[in-house]
């Protein structure tokens, strides 16, 4: 090929009336007609005695460059194979095949893949190591493993996935809407990972309206949770963080009478510090007696050690040991549990802002300022969280006797 395609040489062929044509050897250059005039360019050869030709491309007046150069190079590859006997009708054809081929590998890929396998990939890859893993895990096992964990991801239907959400809403608004997220997660990860060859049936699932639940703990049920309740519990009561956040505490973690929560293990990623009352320090000691000193997770850097060696407790374990056995020991059996394990916290903080104020009680949970409090307020509060929880304590002491 003699002609070099470039910039300036197509500006130069625009410039001629349209309909202009050049022919070298199977390049058919052409000028175009209409308003924006443009380059053609086409592959023309003669098979079983009929002419046929493949558009190879098209270029204006603000083309650049790499884009001739792009032209230039599929055309040369055209006549290189068209000279070794290979038409392109042959190639446009074995592409297509390929093309077909690679969609229907990747739907018999997507239809081996479980739900639970695009789980497990996307906890191990994604939400292992985040402050939610326990809850999310228990979420996912609870309202969806059983129902859909052995199924195609790639068969299950949109109704299936709202039903779950619609059951897993019986326990409250907060479960359904986690589980909801949790099914847009895995499809929307199965797609983007090819395991999910279409995710229309993940998207646009529905949720419940958010509502702000006010339940707190009533001084029967606290002075029971106190006397009889599980170890694994009481922190929650005495400390007022998530449930997630005391049972995953590390012994180096414990600076004095102090708790370094670090940025990892927080909902909003920001460290904290938690003041340690002497009752929870009791409580420490408590969760490590649980276990005989010579079971391998006596020694755990847990402090609140699984049965199973290098585990901590895990988050359902003290859910289930809170609904299961303390609260409906509070409550006639045939009476609702409404008592959460969340609900303890909020029972802390609603004291400390009745006692003290908003400011503090937010400075016990953790929350995270406002941007103008992140840059500006940097007082730590310590000495009133100190002081709070001390008051908290007394006051849950009172009520145990």
């Amino acid at each position: 090929m003699s002609i070099k395609l470039t910039p300036a040489y197509i500006k130069r062929l625009l410039k001629k009336p349209s309909g202009t044509a050049i022919r070298e050897s199977n390049l058919h250059i052409e000028v175009g007609t209409g308003k924006t005039k443009l380059i053609h360019l086409r592959f023309y050869w003669r098979e079983h005695g009929t002419q046929k030709y493949r558009k190879v491309g098209s270029l204006g007046a603000n083309c650049t460059a790499k884009q001739c150069d792009a032209i230039q190079e599929e055309y040369l590859d055209l006549f290189s194979n068209w000279n070794r006997g290979i038409s392109p009708a042959l190639i446009e054809k074995q592409a297509h095949i390929q093309r077909q081929y690679e969609e229907e590998k990747l739907q018999r890929q997507a239809a081996l893949k479980t739900v639970d396998e695009i789980w497990r990939d996307f906890y191990d890859r994604r939400l292992a190591d985040k402050a939610s893993a326990d809850t999310r895990r228990y979420s996912y096992e609870k309202h969806i493993k059983p129902h859909i964990g052995n199924s195609a991801a790639e068969h299950v239907g949109h109704q299936t996935l709202i039903d779950l959400i619609r059951k897993a809403s019986t326990y409250g608004n907060t479960a359904g809407n986690t589980t909801c997220q949790i099914l847009g997660t895995i499809g929307n990860y199965g797609f983007e990972n090819g395991f999910i060859s279409d995710d229309k049936n993940w998207r646009k699932l529905p949720k419940n309206p958010s509502t702000q639940r006010t339940r707190v703990a009533t001084p029967k049920e606290l002075a029971w949770l106190l006397n009889k309740g599980s170890v694994l519990v009481k922190p929650s009561v005495f400390l007022g963080q998530r449930a997630w956040q005391h049972l995953k505490i590390e012994w180096e973690e414990i600076d004095g009478d102090w708790l370094n929560i670090p940025a990892s293990k927080m909902k909003m990623d920001r460290a904290h510090r938690v003041f340690i009352t002497a009752s929870v320090h009791d409580l420490f000691q408590e969760a490590r007696e649980r276990l005989p000193k010579d079971h391998p997770n006596y020694d755990s850097h847990w402090v609140f050690a699984g049965n199973k060696s290098g585990n901590a407790v895990r988050v359902e374990t003290a859910c289930k040991q809170f609904r299961e056995t303390n609260v409906r020991s509070v409550q006639r059996k045939s009476e609702k549990i409404t008592l959460r394990m969340q609900d303890l916290r909020r029972t802390c903080y609603t004291f400390i802002e009745q006692k003290f104020s908003p400011v503090i009680s937010g400075a016990v949970a953790g929350h995270t300022k406002d941007a103008m409090g992140r840059v500006y307020g940097q007082y730590d509060y310590e000495k009133e969280k100190q002081e709070a929880l001390l008051e908290w304590e007394k006051h849950l002491l009172n009520l145990m006797n």
